[in-house]
């Protein structure tokens, strides 16, 4: 793996190991585990796995796989164990190499790494039978290499004859109760292009989004697309960028394409095994991916049945001009024939079902970026619908209820840039309504 060819230095080493002592018994040592957790995640480990064992045969009592993603840093690793006997840690790369190793029946580990970008395993082991509970800790940018489910999870190969030069993956509920592809678009949150980072990160995503998926009963497709880097910035696939409908490189160009194509590849798949499906598809997402999901949603809406997207702070308009103002991609849809697209009929806009929703306190502002917007088209933005988010939200209303969409835009109170359990719950209800089942969202 290229990532491995960069040395790993180990920058400092904390640790204590107390006298061994009687150890708790299995609950308690489970409860000072999770208060032990909750003090690490405060402080900002926000990734780890918690051990629980109880008189086990000498054996691995469990692992824990992550990837590190380029350009992250340094990282913090905690070791945490209450145990009657000694447990051994390990951090292992890729190869095999032990980058860290640690062995106690009661106490805690720290040490600071430098982590090159990569995947790495980090292995608990109990000496022999053992009670107790045990806590590996990171702090500094990771991803959890999460193992799908393949009993409802498959990766579809890019197939580039068939218009995708990207893999996604799709996930089929235990029991199909909706006839509509719920479509979840990636998004990092970095600019990437390596298969295996965003073979982890959408895994991640397909842990929640997998949920709304099986609560809807509907099948799941995400694609893997990537956000290559380009020197100081990046091309920003993930939100549909300008710049993505015009990249020339054959694997980048026109990703909204690429994801119609793997639409239709995943509907040959459920046919094939009994499931028919809509041509139209749920779309979903937030942040880089609900302006993915509304750009689509707005670029092809005969092939959507209704979008649900948030946390961004100027939704495309379905508008070409306004006020005799030109509404450029993405502002709005003036100059669609410059990148080879038509411009969206109204009947198949007022088709389609729109939750969009922002959080009152999201600060997240995407017109600073270069990536997100040029600076000609941030200033018109703020010229003509508002400096504040808050303002532009009720123009943008005003301008999807003047095309006659039948759109909901909601301000979430007291949320920042994050889907909270309201949000979620509210995503789920709204997509329940369209297909026509009860939701059990409260």
């Amino acid at each position: 793996m290229r990532w491995m060819k960069h040395a790993l230095a180990l920058l400092m080493v904390m640790g204590t190991i107390p006298a061994p002592a009687a150890p708790a018994e299995p609950k308690e040592a489970e409860a000072h585990c999770a208060a032990r957790v909750a003090e690490l995640s405060a402080s900002g480990f926000r990734m780890g796995w918690r051990f629980g064992f109880s008189t086990k045969e000498a054996c691995d009592v469990g692992e824990g796989r992550f990837v590190v993603p380029p350009g992250s840093g340094g990282h913090e690793v905690v070791f945490w164990v209450e145990a009657d006997r000694v447990v051994n840690f390990r951090l292992l790369a890729a190869d095999g190499r032990a980058l860290a190793e640690w062995s106690s029946g009661r106490g805690e580990w720290t040490g600071a790494l430098q982590l090159p970008a990569g995947a790495y395993r980090v292995k608990i082991a109990a000496a022999g039978k053992t009670t107790g509970a045990a806590y590996f800790g990171l702090k500094g940018s990771a991803l959890p290499d999460i193992p799908l489910d393949t009993a409802r999870w498959q990766e579809m190969p890019a197939v580039p004859t068939a218009g995708y030069r990207w893999p996604f993956l799709l996930r089929v509920p235990a029991v199909v109760r909706a006839p509509f592809i719920l479509v979840a678009p990636n998004n990092t949150g970095f600019a990437t292009a390596d298969l295996e980072i965003l073979r982890a990160d959408a895994a991640n995503q397909g842990r929640s989004d997998g949920e709304l998926a099986e609560a809807l009963g509907c099948p799941l497709l995400i694609p893997l697309f990537p956000r290559p880097p380009q020197g100081e910035r990046n091309l920003y696939l993930h939100a549909l960028s300008r710049e993505a409908l015009v990249a020339p490189q054959e694997e980048w160009r026109r990703v909204d394409l690429q994801l119609l194509a793997m639409i239709d590849a995943a509907r040959e798949v459920l046919a094939q095994r009994g499931t028919k499906v809509d041509s139209r598809v749920l779309l979903w997402g937030f942040s880089a991916s609900g302006d993915f999901a509304q750009r689509v949603a707005i670029l092809h809406p005969e092939r959507v049945r209704a979008v649900a997207a948030g946390g961004f702070s100027w939704p495309l308009a379905p508008q070409a001009k306004e006020g005799g103002t030109v509404l450029p991609y993405p502002i709005g849809v003036g100059d669609l024939d410059g990148f080879g697209a038509a411009q969206p009929s109204a009947e198949a806009l007022q088709a389609v079902r729109w939750l969009l929703f922002r959080g009152e306190k999201d600060d997240n502002e995407p017109l600073d970026y270069p990536e997100c917007f040029s600076p000609e088209h941030a200033v018109l933005v703020r010229s003509r619908f508002g400096v504040t988010a808050a303002e532009r939200w009720e123009r943008a209303t005003a301008l999807y209820t003047a095309a006659g969409l039948n759109a909901e835009f909601v301000l979430e109170p007291d949320a920042g840039h994050l889907v909270t359990a309201g949000m979620r719950a509210r995503v789920e209800r709204f997509f329940a309504t369209v297909v026509g089942i009860e939701s059990q969202a409260r």
